[in-house]
């Protein structure tokens, strides 16, 4: 038994020993394997690496100009918006226009305006004048006639009293 023993330890160390040495080769064979892998991934990726960069750079292109279509229609959108809003107040903005054209024509205007009035004010002025001076025409007129009629009978008296005075004083 311990003969058998001996042997089987003998065989168990013998597989051990070959199972060591299969270990070790398939290691080496593994290394070799695995180096050879790397060697094709890498030779791979720098043969792929300019072409995925090119990819990532159209990619990144057209990104930014999607991004910059986006933005684009945002803003139409916006502007569309703006266009039914000003579209809602255009009877507002309309007023707004004759209002402004009314108060245009009347700025233009405002200096002939002025000058009619100014013109108007002196008529009023010059007419309250005149008929001031018609009433003064009036009574100056009447004072004269009185005047005339009071020389017309002066002179009527003088003239019967002027052969009287000739007569007394060629008497005297």
């Amino acid at each position: 038994m311990c003969s058998q023993a001996g042997t089987r330890a003998n065989i168990i160390k013998g597989e051990y020993n070959a199972i060591q040495e299969q270990l070790k080769n398939l290691d080496l064979s593994l290394d070799i394997e695995l180096n050879s892998q790397r060697r094709d991934r890498s030779q791979f990726l720098a043969e792929e690496l300019p072409r995925l960069h090119e990819t990532v750079i159209k990619t990144q292109t057209a990104l930014a100009a999607e991004k910059g279509l986006l933005q684009r229609l945002r803003d139409l959108a916006n502007w569309q918006q703006q266009l039914e809003e000003l579209n809602k107040e255009t009877p507002k903005i309309s007023e707004l226009k004759q209002q402004l054209e009314q108060a245009r024509v009347g700025d233009r205007l405002s200096a002939t305006w002025t000058s009619v009035n100014s013109a108007r004010h002196r008529y009023d002025k010059t007419r309250s004048d005149v008929e001031i001076a018609a009433k003064a025409l009036v009574e100056k007129e009447s004072a004269f006639k009185i005047q005339e009629d009071n020389f017309q009978k002066t002179q009527a008296y003088e003239a019967e009293i002027t052969p009287q005075l000739k007569t007394a004083r060629r008497s005297s």
